[in-house]
């Protein structure tokens, strides 16, 4: 993947829950590590709170306008296990999405990396 040219907007919106508890695991101990990092300071992260770990997909509620059209895709694609959940998006379209902790280490960081020029 190529880094983001100057001028392309880079988001992650972090989708988390307050009953969900690997949510609690990486907002304690992945997430400050990653807003202290290189790659972070060069995208806009945001951290959308949904009411509820078991609403979080069958409701539109708490999406914000810029994600919300994603739902339906990610329903359809079979992602939404639960939370947390990632979205990678480059100049307003998404660049990946994925759901845990496992894939938050495996593929997400590395993808932000190869995006923000930081790998």
């Amino acid at each position: 993947m190529q880094p983001a040219r100057e001028g392309e907007k880079v988001e992650l919106f972090y989708l988390s829950a307050p009953d969900c508890p690997w949510c609690a695991v990486w907002s304690n101990y992945g997430k400050p590590g990653f807003l202290s990092s290189e790659a972070a300071q060069r995208l806009t992260f945001r951290q959308i709170d949904l009411p509820a770990l078991r609403s979080a997909f069958s409701s539109g509620w708490g999406w914000p306008d810029e994600i919300k059209e994603l739902r339906p895709a990610i329903i359809s694609s079979g992602q939404r296990r639960g939370l947390p959940f990632f979205i990678l998006m480059r100049d307003q379209t998404p660049v990946l999405g994925v759901w845990g902790t496992a894939a938050w280490d495996s593929e997400m960081l590395r993808t932000i990396k190869q995006l923000t020029g930081t790998a």
